[in-house]
């Protein structure tokens, strides 16, 4: 049963919907189908294939897609990792082999797959013909198979490439019309901007010959507005794969995360689903995939069940996500891309053509609300449409630019009327009621105080010319800041703000003159911390990273100074409930200290959305008291251009009592970058201390500088300041 209905039904409704490919990872489970060898059970994948096909539904299986990945190292009978695995005649067969050490995923969890587990890779021949017989007995049923899951996050190129030459040639052979789907990369985990470097050695082996499609899961470009925006990572696909002289369709195969930060939302996934199959549609790639069934139907309403989205708890009862597919298959299936305009303050418009009309996709996806659209009311046939299909009145007046997208169609006959339909959306539509808006990037010491960098849009009509001031307290800028600023264009100013007296405030007041208006901002000052070359004063940690309702029960607080070539760390944790061992638990999930550390706060490229983003020089270190030896200092793999960031080159110290912990960390600044510390190096930080009763998972954690949004937000982060 599916959410209480029938398969038949879901996959009707599914149908329905506008769905018209299912991925799928359990038709073809190798230790299900052959249980022993050369005997095979194609029951519940003829039932799958039957039903699907049924309610006009194609289907892509997952080849290996979790058959042959995580085994436990030292049984006799290892169970898999994930449900499934191969059979137990295949595993004896297999070769073993660790798991790939470049890209391991789990390496950020104290307990490292690796040292638990390993690899079964089937003899290529066995795979080749196991292949042979599911594309004979499925042919012209299944005409698409994708040849692993996120390879990149387990399996070296090399390996990888001995699978999808057979797999290739094996289905090939059968039916030379079936699309083979090669090299599912994701951009998350382990894989994060490493996607591409993981394709380029597989096309130097020919993989763009193997392949007939290039399967990506979008998970670090998820957006317009994500660090590595959507349009360019694609972008990026194609061009490497110009170098190899041959282009393949692209395919979008997964969605579970939608935007940074927000993916566990049902609401939020509404418009975020809707705009990734539109940057798709637009960018011309050839499927986008919907996100996971369990979200486009509502929930069932009995006690705790809201916390999962498993289909067990959930009713097959259309969602307002199941609604907004629907619209888009109505209005945008068999459509292609036309046009892709960015219209200004960070809104944009693609246009597309279906059956001989245009209709335009148009939402905003900065972060400035004000902005309003004045649509081509003169062109003839305008109709307008919200994201959910509903007809909205075309009255003449500015429509405001929304997170949501808009659909417009051009429903006019003649060329002229699609001419100017064009015309209108190519010029910049976009207008405002505020002349300009002010936006805090971050503040940061100075030699003799502050700098405030904030961004000033104009809005206005015209180009936009001021002066910028600090007000109040016993913080001001002598001179101020001078800008000049072009008609929709954004300028980072920056603003001194010199310290006259007295202890650092918690806010300032920056004032914005115009010829037209003066505008006043408050903005927050981050904690700042002064770093000498002596131990200094304790610095203790009061603010809540989570478990907000719940009051601590730890306390915890720390030093830093440094020498010429190190900062130096001193933490103590007064804990009376240690956690013990790490177990399986990840790192923030027992009791531990994270300390999240930007080298390159002055680093602020891109729009703030972007450059508040984690980037390859934002580290995380975790320090674990009461894991084993030699794994006590875990460094994430987000930090991929900081090469010397490693646990090997830290040193560190840990004392256990009854009462807590005490550590002492030291970082040379060498794997940062830098020679040595020099007056006036300033670096982003925050300190969190995560605290778990025994072996259950950590339920709370104090921070420095942060209400917990370290993990994700460089901005947000705190200041010391190295004297």
């Amino acid at each position: 049963m599916y959410g209480g209905v029938s398969r038949e039904e879901y996959a009707g409704l599914l149908s329905k919907m506008g769905c018209r490919l299912m991925r799928d990872h359990s038709i073809i489970k190798w230790i299900e189908l052959e249980p022993e060898k050369g005997k095979y059970d194609f029951r519940i994948s003829d039932y799958i294939v039957k039903t699907y096909g049924a309610n006009n539904l194609g289907l892509m299986p997952v080849v290996l897609g979790t058959d042959f990945r995580f085994y436990a190292k030292g049984l006799s009978d290892p169970n898999g990792y994930y449900k499934g695995g191969l059979p137990k005649w295949l595993r004896e067969i297999s070769a073993k082999k660790d798991i790939w050490l470049n890209c391991n995923h789990h390496s950020n969890n104290s307990a490292s797959l690796l040292d638990k587990y390993y690899l079964t890779l089937p003899p290529e021949n066995i795979f080749r013909g196991f292949l042979t017989e599911l594309a004979t007995r499925y042919k012209g049923r299944i005409m698409q198979y994708e040849i692993m899951n996120e390879p990149n996050l387990y399996l070296s190129p090399d390996d990888y490439m001995k699978y999808l030459k057979p797999a290739s040639d094996a289905l090939h052979k059968v039916d030379k019309d079936i699309n083979v789907v090669g090299f599912c990369v994701t951009g998350d985990l382990a894989g994060k901007g490493k996607s591409a470097e993981y394709l380029l050695p597989c096309f130097e082996q020919g993989g763009l010959n193997d392949a007939d499609t290039l399967s990506f899961h979008p998970y670090d470009s998820r957006q317009l507005s994500s660090q590595n925006a959507a349009d360019k990572m694609i972008g990026v696909y194609r061009s490497l794969m110009k170098k190899f002289g041959k282009q393949i369709p692209l395919w979008n195969t997964e969605l579970f995360f939608l935007s940074e930060g927000s993916s566990d939302d049902k609401q939020f996934d509404l418009p975020q689903a809707a705009k990734r199959f539109l940057i798709d549609l637009g960018e011309g790639v050839g499927q986008s995939t919907c996100i996971q069934a369990e979200k486009i139907f509502k929930p069932r309403l009995l006690a705790n069940s809201y916390r999962s989205e498993n289909r067990h708890y959930v009713e097959s009862i259309p969602s307002p996500v199941y609604v907004m597919y629907n619209a888009l298959a109505r209005m945008f299936e068999g459509a292609k891309p036309v046009d892709k305009i960015r219209w200004p303050g960070d809104c944009i418009c693609y246009i597309y053509e279906r059956d001989g009309k245009y209709i335009a996709a148009f939402w905003r996806y900065g972060q400035t609300k004000h902005l309003k659209v004045k649509l081509p009311f003169a062109v003839a046939g305008i109709e307008l449409y919200d994201l959910f299909g509903n007809k909205l009145p075309v009255d003449g007046k500015p429509l405001l630019m929304s997170d949501d997208p808009y659909y417009i169609v051009c429903r006019g006959e003649t060329d002229k009327d699609r001419a100017n339909f064009l015309a209108a959306l190519r010029k910049p539509p976009v207008e405002s009621d505020i002349a300009n808006t002010i936006k805090l990037r971050r503040i940061l010491p100075s030699a003799d105080g502050l700098v405030a960098y904030v961004d000033i849009s104009n809005f206005s009509g015209g180009e936009l010319t001021g002066v910028t001031e600090i007000l109040g307290g016993n913080k001001q800028s002598d001179n101020g800041a001078q800008f000049r600023i072009l008609q929709y264009k954004t300028e980072t100013v920056k603003i001194p703000v010199q310290i006259k007296s007295g202890t650092l405030p918690e806010r300032i007041i920056l004032q914005v003159k115009t010829a037209k208006e003066t505008v006043e901002k408050v903005l927050g000052i981050p904690p700042l911390l002064i770093a000498k070359s002596d131990k200094g004063e304790k610095t203790e940690l009061k603010r809540i990273g989570r478990g907000h309702k719940i009051k601590p029960q730890i306390k915890a607080e720390f030093r830093v100074w440094h020498d010429d070539k190190n900062i130096r760390f001193e933490i103590v944790v007064n804990d009376k409930t240690p956690s013990g061992e790490s177990g399986a638990r990840m790192n923030w999930q027992q009791d531990s200290l994270e300390f999240f550390i930007d080298p390159y706060p002055a680093n602020l490229d891109g729009e703030i959305s972007q450059a508040s983003q984690y980037n390859g020089k934002m580290a995380i270190i975790s320090v674990l008291p009461y894991a084993k030896d030699g794994g006590k200092i875990v460094v994430g793999k987000n930090a991929k251009d900081l090469t010397m960031l490693k646990a090997e080159n830290l040193e560190m110290t840990s004392v256990v009592t009854a009462e807590g912990y005490k550590i002492n960390l030291t970082i040379p600044v060498k794997v940062f970058g830098y020679d040595s510390v020099t007056p006036g190096l300033a670096m982003g930080f925050d300190l969190g201390v995560n605290d778990a009763v025994g072996s259950k998972n950590s339920v709370s954690q104090l921070t420095w500088s942060t209400w917990g949004s370290h993990y994700r937000d460089r901005l947000s982060l705190g200041v010391i300041k190295f004297e």
